[in-house]
This record gives C-alpha cells, sequence and structure tokens, in this order.
C-alpha cells in the first residue's frame, strides 16, 4: 500500500509539472491561419533580388523531402536582418503564406519562455500540416542560448520552419554566430534600405493607391521623387510621405494632387511642422545668409540644390537639401568627402562675409565637419600615411590622437580656404540669393537655378591648388 501510494504521488508530480511547462502566455503571440493570410511576392515592393532569395527559400523549405533522399541540408529556418520599418515582417508573413502554414507570430521578451513557445508551435503541427513560428524582438530575450538548444531539437520536425527578425543594429549574442545557424538549418536574409530602383516602385505603388487626381502621372511623381530622396529613408517613410501629400490636398480642398502638396509633406516628414514664432528681422537675415551660404557652396561643388528654406520648423530655424550624384556616403572617394565638406562649411563661411561675424548656429556645422574628418582618416585611412584605417577615438595612444588631429584642422582649413574664395568670387550672387530668400521664405530648385545659374564643380581645381601649396 505504501509502494502504491508512492508510485501515484510521484505520476502526479510529473503530469502537473509536465502541464506546467507546457504553459504559454498568449499576451506575447499572434497566430494567423493560412485562410486568413493572402500575402504574396507581388504585396513586396521593389527589393528584386530579396524577393528572388525568398522565393528560393520556400522552393527549398517545398523540396525538403527530396533533400532528405540526397542527404542534402533540410532547411530550418531563416534569420531576416535589416532596418526598422523595412519589410521583415511582411516578407515572414509572405513566406508563410505560400507555404500555406499556419504563422505564429510571438513578440521575445524577459518574461517569454522560449522552451514553452516551441512546444506550443510543435502541438500545433497535430492540427495543421506546416508551422511558421516568427520571433521578434529575440535581443531581449534573458538567455539567447536556449534559442539553439529549442532549433537543435526542432530539427525532426520539419514542417516547423522558424523565422528570426533582427533590426540592423541588433546582434544576437556571442555564441549564436551565422556558422552555428547555418548548421542548424537556417539561412538569413539582409534587407537593405530602398535603393533609386526600389524607391521608384515603392513610390509608384503608393502615389496609385491615392484615389486623387495629380497634377502628373504616378510614374513622373515617382521618378521624380525617387531622385530626390537619396538618403536612408524606409519603405514606410515613403508610404506616410505620399499619404502626406494627399492629405495636405485635402486640407486644402483641393481635388487635385499638386507638386506643391508634394513639397509641403516632404519638409513637415523631414523637418516637422511650421512654428508659430516668427523671428526677428535680423534673426532672419543671419538664417537667410547661412542658408545661402550653403546652397552656393554645394551648387560650386557640383551638388544640385533642391531647395532652400529660413522658415522656422519644429528641427531647426533653416534647412538646404543639396543632392550628390552618388548616393550613400561609404561610396564617396576622398575628393568627393572634401566637396560635401565645403558646402557643410558654406554657411560658416557664409556669415563671416556677409555679416562679418559668426553666430552659435554653425557650431552644429563644424562639429558634423571634424567628425566627417575623423571618420575620412581615422575609419576610411585617407590620411596622410599615418594609420590604415577602421580606428574609433576611444583609447587611442596620444601621439596617434595628435597626429590626427593636426590632420583634422589641416584638411578643415584647406575646405575653409576654399569655400571662401568661391563665395568671395560670387558675393553678388550670395546676396541676390540671400535676398529672394528674405522675401520668400522658401526657394525651390528652378528659382535657386534662376540666381545662381546651374551646379559646376568650381570646388575640385582650388583644392588642388590648396593640396600644391601644403
Amino acid at each position: 500500500m505504501h509502494k502504491k501510494s508512492l508510485v501515484f504521488i510521484l505520476l502526479v508530480f510529473l503530469v502537473t509539472n509536465n502541464k506546467a511547462t507546457t504553459e504559454i502566455n498568449k499576451d506575447h503571440l499572434t497566430e494567423i491561419e493560412a485562410v486568413n493570410n493572402r500575402k504574396t511576392f507581388d504585396d513586396f515592393i521593389g527589393h528584386d533580388e530579396i524577393i528572388k532569395q525568398a522565393k528560393n527559400f520556400v522552393q527549398s523549405i517545398k523540396n525538403c523531402n527530396q533533400c532528405e533522399r540526397i542527404r542534402a541540408q533540410v532547411l530550418q529556418g531563416l534569420v531576416i536582418k535589416g532596418p526598422a520599418s523595412n519589410g521583415k515582417t511582411l516578407l515572414a508573413h509572405i513566406i508563410a503564406s505560400e507555404l500555406s502554414a499556419h504563422l505564429i507570430e510571438a513578440s521575445a521578451g524577459k518574461s517569454l519562455d522560449l522552451e514553452n513557445l516551441f512546444y506550443f508551435a510543435k502541438q500545433k503541427l497535430e492540427t495543421y500540416k506546416t508551422v511558421v513560428l516568427l520571433i521578434k524582438d529575440i535581443e531581449h530575450l534573458n538567455n539567447q542560448k536556449t534559442l539553439i538548444k529549442e532549433l537543435s531539437n526542432s530539427q525532426k520536425h520539419k514542417n516547423l520552419i522558424v523565422i528570426v527578425k533582427l533590426e540592423d543594429k541588433q546582434e544576437l549574442s556571442q555564441d549564436i554566430t551565422e556558422e552555428k545557424l547555418f548548421t542548424l538549418g537556417m539561412e538569413k536574409i539582409k534587407i537593405f534600405f530602398p535603393n533609386k530602383q526600389d524607391r521608384e516602385k515603392l513610390l509608384f505603388h503608393f502615389f496609385e493607391t491615392i484615389k486623387l487626381k495629380k497634377e502628373s502621372s504616378s510614374e513622373a511623381f515617382a521618378s521624380e521623387w525617387s531622385k530626390q530622396i537619396t538618403d536612408q529613408k524606409s519603405a514606410a517613410f515613403f508610404k506616410n510621405f505620399v499619404s502626406h501629400a494627399a492629405l495636405i490636398a485635402i486640407q486644402e480642398e483641393s481635388n487635385i494632387m499638386l507638386k506643391k502638396h508634394c513639397q509641403e509633406a516632404f519638409l513637415k516628414l523631414y523637418l516637422g511642422s511650421k512654428c508659430d514664432y516668427v523671428d526677428t528681422e535680423e534673426e532672419q537675415k543671419i538664417i537667410a545668409t547661412h542658408e545661402a551660404g550653403h546652397a552656393l557652396a554645394y551648387i560650386l561643388c557640383g551638388y544640385e540644390v533642391k531647395f532652400i528654406s529660413s522658415i522656422p520648423r519644429e528641427t531647426g530655424d533653416g534647412v538646404t537639401y543639396a543632392l550628390p550624384q552618388y548616393e550613400f556616403w561609404p561610396q564617396q572617394n576622398k575628393n568627393e568627402m572634401l566637396l560635401r565638406l565645403i558646402g557643410d562649411l558654406g554657411g560658416f563661411c557664409a556669415e563671416k562675409i556677409l555679416i562679418g561675424a559668426v553666430t552659435g548656429g554653425p557650431a552644429a556645422d563644424l562639429q558634423k565637419v571634424d567628425d566627417r574628418l575623423f571618420s575620412m582618416i581615422g575609419k576610411y585611412g585617407m590620411g596622410q600615411g599615418i594609420i590604415e584605417g577602421c580606428i574609433y577615438r576611444n583609447n587611442l595612444p596620444e601621439n596617434t590622437k595628435n597626429e590626427i588631429g593636426l590632420q583634422i584642422n589641416k584638411l578643415r582649413l584647406n575646405c575653409l580656404n576654399v569655400t571662401t574664395k568661391l563665395l568671395k568670387k560670387y558675393k553678388t550672387t550670395l546676396l541676390n540669393l540671400v535676398n529672394n530668400l528674405l522675401k520668400e521664405g522658401i526657394l525651390y530648385e528652378k528659382e535657386i537655378y534662376t540666381v545662381t545659374g546651374k551646379p559646376r564643380d568650381e570646388a575640385t581645381a582650388l583644392l588642388i591648388e590648396q593640396d600644391k601649396q601644403d
């Protein structure tokens, strides 16, 4: 009797303990049945190479039986990494839809038990042929090693596909290397910011969805703004941009979306709404001088200047929006970087030339110039023989710090000299640009070039001349 009672108590304990480990907090997850997930690859606009990779992944999952037969690697899942708001979750939903899979979407957190989550997903295989488990915010997990353990334990469940979503600046722990994930059947897809071709596709799609007449065709609007918005912006930004433009048109009771609506939407997203306060006449003159100096300096470096504004907004008093012939900073060579710095110093030099003194505003410009010079010398190795590159500010030897400081000072001085020469040469043009900006508050490309002429590179020859003098 005693032995039987002991066995009974032990069995109750095991059953109770097993039941406890299968419980999961449903607040952490969302379930979407295959019939309710109608996403297709047509919904993922742009990023042709990423779509190709995702299609290959889906096909590999569908062919897993053939892979087993020839003893090839059977895929277990996918890591999707990229900047925020660029379609990582959408891509995971599309993959689940293409596999006709039941989707479980879980947000990782300190209270999420991965062991219970995987057990819950495996239970769903009793009801559904294929289950996709999407795990987001994995960096918030207390113990990321558990992911490796659960992936390893799940390899025999070939119809459980695990997708891990990772933001660009987030990394898994050192215990979870890409090689380790690959041995567990995890592939990786990297999503980048949209390039010009992708931007045009995204913009065309969003303009087409707006049921308003347009001043130009959706193709023309998409082509124009894909050239203007060249810095690293997410797909969500482009959707917000088009939606804002449509909203501004409606607020103005216009039945047609005009170019000016897009311009105002662009300014609002970049710089915030207009401020209620009005600058004094002296402040307006300083701001107009500063922005006109930037604009003219950029134009004389061959940049296209799309607009300049002296109207106070949430993020600042004025802005100059200028575009180089290339898109992203790391693609530039040393001369192209120096041209960028000359444009950055235009406001500082214009204030000295026209006002005779420099206000506190240019301090941010000078700091930006110094930071970029440090990147040129310390990170990209574009100094004069002191380093190979990839050096950062922390814990540098004193002699290296001093040498980098000397080179920063020398290059900054060279850029200042070139900027000053250019703006003094075109002082009358600079004054006319300032006066027009004071009158209008904002000037667009056509109005700017009427005063300054078309963009041309007059700065490179002066940089070469400056280099020879050194």
